[in-house]
């Protein structure tokens, strides 16, 4: 007998332990492994570019003046949309402490009073009861649901700092591409002010010669036309040069005045950096890492949603006592107590416990799914700025030196319009050939700088370099309430 109950035991408790340790999740090797087949061994737009080491200072591929960099921290500090991440860390840190709870046993206490009317042989009488109790109830997480939904929880709390990682990354790439944006506009600006003078100097020679009766109004007409057009330019200039630089205040919770002071010197692009593989962009982009995650946890929820078909085990408590007189209550002797066990295996639910099921297979292959999108898209994006990277400089490189040509026909045209050996037509088209060139490297100049802030986001280094300012740790860990208390790494606030 004794052996037969002692056979069933066994039975049970290897049930549980290979229910218990059975799991939908894949762990970090296998995705890795997995995603890492997509993707060849190399990039292949990178050829025979030049690299050398990267360290924090060059970690965005360009050498930032001091303005922009404070403009970075203050956007960390101050922008609303990082603010808001920060808010939702907090929420899903929230979430992994529900889980958590979920774990423990529940206690309260419990006190009341009632008044009723009793018939006592056709009489109405009135009765008061008070009680007072203690009670307990506690789940046995027998097959490790409530642990699986709280490592779900965890990965998810991860999952938003992850993204809150990627946004502050985003949002100081949107800072320096508004940056350039001004540097760009101020540039053209100072471009179209100076072809302006040069117009008015050319008009004023043109107006000389047809005093002289060696040109036709015609000269003078066509400079008059080309300076009014300059001017409506420089009109159109300023008017996106006031929209650049709101949209800088704006990424920097600034009024939108249109009033800020930049620093608009073209800043140094920094040799190519050491590219790490098409595999391990796995392990340097935030937004990668989490989509990674968002698999694991929603492997968990598919063995959570699985393990609620099984009997579940719960126990409560209690311990007071019911009285007439309320100072009877507080008398320890007239205390009893309880405990009961209870074993509940679902039956009929009308399907849905197996639509849950179905639900979350659903979301995990959607997470699957959008790793594979995501790294496709990331992939993608590195080998676009690595091809922009060779083709932005070959452009740079054929404008500066039609930039040269162009200069230097426009001097010798001048000239021979001052002897009357050329026509103001082959002068005005000598000067529109230097305004576009020199226009068109501004814009080149700007567009490199700006690939390679893509490319350095999009390799993920920046991510390896990036610390968490002492602020914001203060604004993860403190109460919504005070945004106070002591500073602490996010990975010891989500593990916690």
């Amino acid at each position: 007998m004794w052996f037969q109950i002692a056979k069933q035991a066994c039975l049970i408790v290897g049930l549980i332990c290979l229910i218990g340790c059975s799991s939908s999740t894949p762990s970090t090797e296998q995705l890795i492994a997995q995603s890492s087949l997509l993707a060849p061994t190399q990039w292949q737009e990178l050829d025979d570019m030049s690299q050398s080491p990267i360290d924090f200072d060059s970690r965005w591929g360009i050498r930032l003046p001091e303005q922009s960099a404070e403009f970075l921290q203050q956007a960390l500090r101050d922008n609303q949309s990082i603010n808001i991440a920060i808010a939702r860390l907090r929420q899903a840190n929230a979430d992994v402490q529900t889980r958590r709870a979920a774990l423990l046993p529940d206690f309260d206490i419990r006190a009341s009073h009632s008044h009723r009317q009793i018939d006592d042989d056709g009489n109405k009488k009135t009765r008061d009861t008070s009680s007072l109790a203690v009670t307990a109830s506690w789940e046995l997480d027998l097959w490790q649901r409530l642990d699986d939904l709280s490592n779900s929880a965890e990965l998810n709390a991860k999952i938003s700092e992850l993204d809150w990682r990627a946004l502050q990354l985003s949002i100081q790439g949107q800072v320096l591409s508004a940056w350039l944006d001004v540097i760009e506009t101020t540039q053209r600006q100072a471009l179209i002010e100076r072809n302006i003078v040069v117009q008015q100097r050319r008009l004023a020679l043109s107006e000389r010669r047809l005093d002289l009766g060696l040109v036709t109004s015609v000269d003078v007409r066509n400079g008059r036309n080309t300076l009014a057009g300059l001017r409506a330019n420089l009109s159109s200039s300023r008017i996106a040069l006031k929209a650049d630089k709101r949209r800088l205040q704006l990424l920097l919770a600034q009024y939108p005045s249109g009033i800020i002071t930049l620093n608009t010197e073209l800043p140094e692009l920094l040799p190519l950096p050491v590219l790490n593989t098409p595999q391990s962009i796995l392990l340097n982009r935030p937004d990668i890492q989490a989509a990674l995650l968002g698999v694991q946890a929603a492997g968990y929820e598919v063995d959570a949603a699985e393990k609620a078909k099984l009997p579940r085990i719960t126990f409560n408590g209690s311990y007071g006592t019911n009285q007439q007189d309320f100072a009877d209550l507080f008398d320890l002797d007239r205390w009893l107590g309880s405990v009961t066990g209870a074993l509940v295996q679902p039956i009929f639910y009308r399907g849905e416990l197996e639509a849950q099921v179905e639900r979350k297979k659903a979301a995990a292959d959607i997470a699957k799914l959008g790793l594979e999108q995501s790294l496709l898209k990331a992939w993608l994006e590195v080998e676009n700025n690595l091809t922009e990277e060779q083709l932005l400089a070959e452009r740079q490189a054929h404008l500066a030196e039609a930039l040269v040509q162009a200069k230097a026909a426009e001097v010798k045209t001048e000239q021979d319009y001052e002897l009357g050996l050329a026509t103001s037509f082959e002068l005005l088209a000598t000067q529109r050939s230097s305004i576009n060139n020199e226009n068109a490297l501004i814009v080149a100049n700007i567009a490199r700088l700006k690939n390679r802030i893509s490319l350095m986001l999009a390799i993920g280094i920046v991510n390896q370099q990036e610390q968490l300012s002492q602020a914001d740790e203060q604004l993860l860990t403190a109460p919504a309430s005070s945004q106070q208390g002591s500073a602490a790494s996010t990975e010891e606030h989500v593990g916690a």
